[in-house]
């Protein structure tokens, strides 16, 4: 099928990427330092670049008369994380594993597997339903991962200083003067588009160098049953409740196709910078990058097999 080869051209960079960074650390070029540094960059710099270009380029236009849509794919995915935050409070993992699992369940992978899956399924059909919902799901899911690393690496600090902690993370605020300059008309000249869109290249490649350079692929009993966990609910659990919702619901086609974008697809890369780049380890959310990239490609064909078999896309 189309989207297997489309989902194995996706993941197939990545994973060579994620090897070399491996590789490269046993030769010691990669050195624990330089990944650090490389980290704080992405943190700092690349991530707030990165969203900003997204508020600002965002076609807010298409949200109209997609309302029906919006409200369900962005409430499902306000109330599931609530849900995964709720459920590992309670657990007795450490502050930094709790924060690694929710990230690993919550943040998506949208823009750089979900949309070019959906591409290919409906090329040159009009896919302004998918559009409109990543116009709103994909800065979304940036800003509950600020929320979950706020959420659990400060649980002894009061409701204000983590609202505090919050707002004056540099993804919210390049978000937010984003969509002010969106809003405003304001047009990002194309020397600057283009700037940024290396930008973002760049990011993606430095993330998964830095993931193979940090990756243990020795897992013991404990953290085997954390990774199947949080595998089972990210790629099983959330999307057959997002898409048996949505056709409850009455969506069809693209519409409900787009349920398989937002939730079917992997762990976001960027949760890996955001967890290094706030003090932590990241020695969980790694393995859950890596091993949800190829897991993608049985849950993303599963769920285009299921829905064209019954004919509701």
């Amino acid at each position: 099928m189309k989207q297997v080869q489309t989902c194995i051209e996706i993941i197939l960079p990545f994973l060579l990427l994620t090897g070399l960074g491996y590789f490269l650390r046993r030769l010691r070029i990669m050195t624990q330092s330089l990944v650090e540094g490389i980290q704080k960059l992405i943190f700092k710099v690349l991530l707030p670049v990165i969203s900003f270009r997204l508020a600002w380029t965002a076609d807010l236009r298409l949200l109209q008369g997609q309302w029906k849509l919006l409200l369900w794919g962005c409430g499902f995915l306000l109330v599931y994380a609530a849900v995964v935050i709720l459920v590992l409070r309670r657990s007795k993992l450490d502050a930094w594993t709790k924060a690694e699992a929710a990230m690993g369940m919550v943040v998506n992978n949208i823009v750089m597997f979900g949309l070019p899956i959906t591409s290919t399924y409906y090329q040159g059909q009009d896919m302004s339903p998918i559009t409109a919902l990543l116009t709103l799901t994909m800065p979304l899911s940036y800003l509950l991962g600020v929320l979950i690393l706020h959420c659990f690496t400060q649980q002894s600090s009061s409701a204000g200083q983590i609202v505090r902690g919050v707002v004056s993370n540099p993804i919210l605020i390049a978000l937010l003067f984003g969509y002010l300059c969106n809003w405003l008309g304001l047009r990002l000249p194309d020397v600057v588009d283009e700037t940024l869109q290396s930008l973002s290249a760049v990011n993606t490649s430095l993330v998964f160098l830095c993931i193979g350079a940090s990756i243990s692929f020795r897992l013991c009993r404990s953290e085997l049953q954390l990774l199947l966990t949080v595998l089972s609910v990210k790629l099983v659990l959330s999307p057959v409740l997002a898409i048996v919702g949505a056709a409850l619901l009455g969506f069809r086609g693209c519409a409900l196709f787009s349920m398989v974008t937002i939730f079917a697809n992997p762990s976001a890369a960027s949760s890996f910078s955001l967890i290094r780049g706030a003090g932590g380890e990241g020695t969980h959310i790694n393995s859950m990058i890596m091993y949800s990239n190829l897991c993608s490609l049985a849950t993303i064909l599963l769920c285009t097999i299921a829905l064209k078999s019954l004919a509701l896309v």
